[in-house]
């Protein structure tokens, strides 16, 4: 026989009973049956009341069965009574005609004798009602509210290339936890060392005995650091620009360089000679990681303006020849014999012995026009409006011209 207790004073319910196919007839105990082996009927208990039925087959053999209806001034009720974090759930409360008002515990019952509202527990919670009659009498009821839940952290959450951290996980009402990324063993508690190689987010599942699952997570930060040259090798007097950038730090600074702190940038730089550079930068608990670069530097071969050459005085100029040097504005240099001899390179003779009138005024228009010619690229170049190797193209021309007029004076002597 089923009812639905408990129930409260001047409510009803209904009883339900049955019987085998042997029995004949069922007598009920505070209820009446009129003899059928089956049905149902309403009941209006004013106390605590227990209903029996009573059935007989044939042959005078009897069974019974009985049912306990609790009689109450005050229910409380949850619904459901086991949710998983961060749910929701309902509690009902309801009373007798003599109650006339209720204070929550845990929920507000704005002083209504019965009703319903939303609870928003984070872990498992006992609310409870307390009800007063006309009489000033009181009764006080609870319900037990379950929350199955779980938790993942990790000590520290930022680390460098190598270190590890610690996760320490928990959970309330769980009957076992499994790990995602780590071994938890199936305890629903504890703690296990990590070291990722890069910023890993990690994973605890638990598992209640009703088969309700709880997920909480937690990502283990890599700090790191990065620092580039573009170009990684230059020529003396050129510039390489250094790039750098990191994840979760807070600032950094530069060894050979300036950061102003920031945690990502570039800057320009010309060292004279092969230079490694450095920068450091740090989390906010003062935790560092470092990175390297080296730019190496290459001594300039530009090919300086030729110097002074032999031959005869109607020649002219001397021819120009390469040069090991490297001026920072790869201005040609001049003859180092004397300026009177630079002079002279520049007014061409009347006379070159051995060469026709006609050969020495040509090989002197030639060599004024190199002369003149080196000056236009030289001041082109200064204005940025010719590249290096362009400049270089042009000297090396000039050069090949004016050794073949100076073979051709030679060649005009002998």
């Amino acid at each position: 026989m089923k009812g639905e207790p408990p129930l409260c004073k001047g409510e009803s319910l209904i009883l339900n009973w049955d019987s085998s196919e042997e029995a004949e007839s069922c007598q009920g105990d505070g209820f009446d049956t009129l003899g059928y082996t089956y049905g149902e009927v309403q009941v209006s208990p004013t106390e605590t009341t227990t209903y029996q039925v009573t059935c007989e087959d044939g042959e005078g053999n009897t069974l019974t069965d009985l049912v306990e209806v609790e009689v109450v001034d005050v229910i409380l009720e949850a619904v459901p009574d086991t949710i998983i974090a961060g749910e929701s759930l309902i509690l009902y409360w309801d009373t007798s005609e003599e109650i006339k008002s209720c204070q929550g515990d845990g929920f507000n019952t704005g002083g209504q004798t019965s009703g319903p509202v939303d609870v928003f527990p984070i872990e498992t919670t006992t609310y409870g009602i307390t009800c007063e009659d006309e009489e000033g009498g009181t009764e006080t009821v609870s319900v037990e509210v379950k929350v199955v839940s779980a938790s993942l952290e990790a000590q520290p959450n930022i680390i460098t290339e190598g270190n590890s951290s610690t996760l320490e996980w928990g959970s309330q009402e769980a009957e076992f936890c499994q790990g995602a990324g780590f071994d938890t063993g199936g305890q629903t508690s504890g703690s296990a060392d990590v070291s990722p190689t890069e910023t890993t987010t990690y994973q605890v599942t638990c598992e209640d005995e009703e088969e309700n699952t709880v997920t909480d997570s937690v990502t283990v930060f890599l700090m790191d650091v990065d620092l580039t040259a573009d170009p990684e090798t230059i020529t003396e007097g050129e510039s390489s620009t250094l790039n750098w950038s990191s994840d979760h730090t807070i600032s950094c600074q530069g060894d050979g360089f300036d950061t102003g702190g920031q945690t990502s940038g570039s800057v320009d730089v010309s060292p004279s000679e092969t230079t490694t550079y450095e920068i450091t930068c740090e989390d906010e608990e003062e935790i560092t990681v470092s990175d390297s670069v080296e730019v190496t530097v290459e001594e300039d071969q530009t090919p300086s303006r030729p110097s002074g050459g032999g031959g005869g005085g109607g020649g002219g100029g001397g021819a120009p020849s390469p040069s090991n040097d490297s001026p920072e504005d790869d201005e040609p240099e001049k003859d180092q014999d004397s300026e009177e001899e630079d002079e002279k390179t520049d007014q061409p003779s009347d006379e070159t012995p051995g060469l026709s009138p006609e050969h020495q005024e040509l090989i002197s228009m030639v060599l004024n026009r190199m002369i003149l010619l080196l000056g236009e690229t030289q001041m082109t170049y200064q204005r940025g409006e010719m590249s290096r190797q362009e400049f270089r193209n042009v000297l090396l021309r000039v050069q090949q011209v004016t050794g073949a007029l100076m073979l051709i004076i030679e060649s005009g002597n002998n």
